[in-house]
C-alpha cells in the first residue's frame, strides 16, 4: 500500500484516510473480528527543493559593441515561490564571442554568482569586425538560492541564449600610398594584355 501526494504539493494534513482493522479469529461462536470503530491517518508532506529551470532567449546586439546581461535574461523558473537565482552555470560557449566576468573571460564550467551580474560585471563581448544571425550561443543552468538547510539546487537540463550580432559601417582608412609611385605606373604607354596584368600586379603590390 503506497501513498503518493499530488505533484509538488507539501504542508501539513495534506491528506487523511479512516479505516477499520479486521484481525484474523473470525466470527465463530458470535466472534468479532472488524474494530468497531474508525481510526484516522492524518500525513504530512515535507517540502523538497526543486530544481530551477531556465528559459531560452535570444538576444540582437551590434559589431564590436558590448551587451550588459541582468538577470532576467537567464529566464529563471522555479516552482518554489521562494527561490530566486543564486548562480548561472556556463555549460559551454559556441561562437566567436566571449564572455566577460568581472574583467576575465568566462570559460566552460565556470559559476557565475548573482551577485557579480546584479553588481553589472558580466556581459557579452563580439569578435572584433565579426557579426551574424547565431554569431555567439550560451549554454547554462540557473542554480536556485536553496531550502531552510541552505540546499541549493541546479536545473537538470541546459538552456541556451543566442547573440544575433547586426553589421556596422566600418569608418574607411587610409593606405598610406605615395600618390606618385601610384601615378607613374598609371602613366605608362598602353600595353599589351600581358603587360597589363603585369602593371595590376605592381598596383595590388604597393597597396597591399
Amino acid at each position: 500500500l503506497i501513498f503518493t501526494p499530488a505533484s509538488n504539493i507539501n504542508g501539513v494534513a495534506i491528506s487523511a484516510f479512516d479505516f477499520r482493522a479486521i484481525d484474523n479469529g473470525g466470527t465463530t461462536n458470535g466472534g468479532i473480528d472488524t474494530a468497531g470503530a474508525a481510526t484516522t491517518i492524518t500525513i504530512d508532506v515535507s517540502p523538497v527543493n526543486d530544481p530551477p529551470s531556465g528559459q531560452n532567449h535570444t538576444i540582437q546586439s551590434i559589431e564590436d559593441t558590448p551587451v550588459l546581461l541582468d538577470s532576467t535574461v537567464f529566464g529563471f523558473n522555479d516552482i518554489d515561490a521562494s527561490d530566486t537565482l543564486s548562480a548561472v552555470i556556463i555549460d559551454a560557449i559556441i561562437g566567436q564571442g566571449q564572455l566577460i566576468s568581472q574583467g576575465q573571460v568566462v570559460t566552460a564550467g565556470q559559476t557565475i554568482s548573482s551577485t557579480t551580474i546584479n553588481a553589472g560585471e558580466l556581459y557579452f563581448e563580439p569578435e572584433a569586425h565579426s557579426f551574424g544571425e547565431a554569431h555567439t550561443m550560451i549554454e547554462f543552468r540557473p542554480v536556485d538560492s536553496g531550502d531552510a538547510t541552505g540546499n541549493l539546487n541546479i536545473a537538470t537540463t541546459s538552456s541556451i541564449i543566442t547573440f544575433n550580432v547586426a553589421p556596422v559601417n566600418d569608418a574607411p582608412h587610409n593606405i598610406g600610398l605615395p600618390l606618385h609611385r601610384l601615378a607613374k605606373i598609371l602613366r605608362q604607354p598602353r600595353l599589351h594584355n600581358s603587360e597589363q596584368k603585369i602593371r595590376i600586379q605592381q598596383i595590388h603590390t604597393l597597396l597591399a
